[in-house]
């Protein structure tokens, strides 16, 4: 938006006014922890909250937002615990992967527009220890079923396949924390040449 006051401003900065302003009440008081839009309806914005809050956990919301209609999300997934990344599916575009903070993951299907994912993680079918920072699907034109992987703080980078009647998880690489006292002192990760590294098992 141009303003005749910009010429008196320093640096000659222009005025960014919103065009519109997306909410909803389920997300009140969380914040905002990732953003995707659909590969395939540009229109379609997803965004994930939840708590970076270690001390305030609650629950976690995914709404799903149009440019069409920017009053309501067409869609709001609600869960136990926070939102932490989610991520479209480049192949099946109707497909949300969402990883939360209690270290589950699930998948909706935007096109049923139900509460309910289509798959979730729990301990029996296996989930991360930590909170799932980051989701991305995997584009094998070779693989029978959908898969994805996701990165947590416990160390691990696990892939998830889409059966046919539930999420199957195996641990692609586990990184571990290695501390050497080759390097003297006390043996601080990072101190002397031989500090802290990474390894995968």
């Amino acid at each position: 938006w141009e303003d005749e006051s910009d010429m008196y401003k320093p640096g000659g900065m222009g005025t960014l006014l919103p065009l519109w302003r997306f909410s909803d009440a389920r997300a009140k008081r969380k914040m905002v922890t990732a953003v995707d839009t659909n590969p395939r309806y540009p229109d379609l914005v997803a965004v994930s909250y939840g708590s970076y809050d270690f001390m305030r956990q609650g629950t976690g919301v995914v709404a799903v937002y149009s440019l069409k209609n920017p009053a309501f999300p067409e869609f709001v997934y609600t869960m136990d615990s926070g939102a932490m990344c989610l991520a479209f599916s480049p192949a099946q575009p109707s497909l949300l992967a969402v990883g939360c903070y209690d270290g589950t993951v699930r998948v909706y299907d935007v096109r049923k527009g139900e509460d309910r994912p289509l798959y979730a993680s729990d301990i029996r079918s296996g989930k991360h220890t930590d909170p799932v920072w980051g989701v991305r699907w995997q584009s094998d034109p070779m693989a029978k079923d959908a898969t994805f992987v996701s990165i947590s703080t416990d160390g691990r980078v696990a892939s998830w396949v889409l059966s046919k009647n539930e999420l199957q998880m195996e641990t692609l690489v586990s990184l571990k924390l290695v501390q050497s006292a080759a390097g003297g002192g006390d043996g601080a990760a990072g101190s002397g040449p031989a500090g802290a590294g990474a390894t995968g098992a």
